[in-house]
């Protein structure tokens, strides 16, 4: 069987505490979670991403479905 692949950056939207603690919005990865789902879009990975001082910027979501 052939894949097709597809990535998703879910920003951090807001920091947490005095440490500035990143958070990424549990609401913002159901919705990609939501969106692509019924496109037959399955989650394969999540990882986070940082730039490229180190700093975390969100989470990558790692989708595939089968190739039409």
């Amino acid at each position: 069987m052939k894949w097709e692949y597809r990535t998703e950056l879910v920003r951090i939207r807001k920091r947490i505490g005095l440490g500035g603690r990143s958070c990424v919005e549990t609401a913002d990865v159901d919705e990609s979670l939501n969106k692509l789902g019924p496109e037959g879009w399955e989650l394969v990975s999540a990882v986070e991403s940082f730039d490229l001082g180190g700093k975390p910027t969100g989470v990558l979501l790692l989708f595939k479905r089968p190739k039409a």
